[in-house]
């Protein structure tokens, strides 16, 4: 009990405890999937790579979105208070952002593309050691 009151008050043992969690749930994921592909540990880690990617690349869009809403409100608020040059800068803003929203939307498809392509890949070559 003394140890897990030290884990709780002391940041450093704290971060290392939930590190060490961390890997442990990766591991039991990585090891569970490939056990219901019927042990094919390489498409586990294939599918685990496009999962992390894909949240990545969602949450990319959202800030995206945030962005647009963020900037329309603003550029809408500066015309009202009179300067329209604010709303010529926010449409500006918001066609960047809008083709950066597509670019992420077909960032999914070209990740899940290479993730596919180097786990198909097997070597001929053997390894060679001086």
């Amino acid at each position: 009990m003394n140890r897990v009151l030290k884990w709780m008050t002391e940041p450093k043992s704290r971060s290392r405890a939930l590190s060490v969690m961390w890997a442990a749930m990766m591991f039991t994921v990585i090891v569970a999937d490939a056990s219901a592909q019927g042990g094919d540990l390489g498409g586990a880690m294939s599918n685990l790579a496009k999962l992390l990617v894909d949240a990545l690349i969602a949450l990319a869009a959202l800030l995206l979105a945030i962005g647009f809403a963020t900037n329309f409100v603003t550029g809408m608020a500066e015309t009202i208070a009179g300067r329209p040059m604010g709303l010529s800068s926010t449409w500006v803003r918001l066609g960047g952002i809008l083709i950066a929203f597509v670019g992420a939307i077909f960032t999914i498809q070209i990740a899940n593309t290479i993730i596919d392509t180097l786990a198909a890949y097997k070597s001929t070559d053997s390894i060679h050691l001086p």
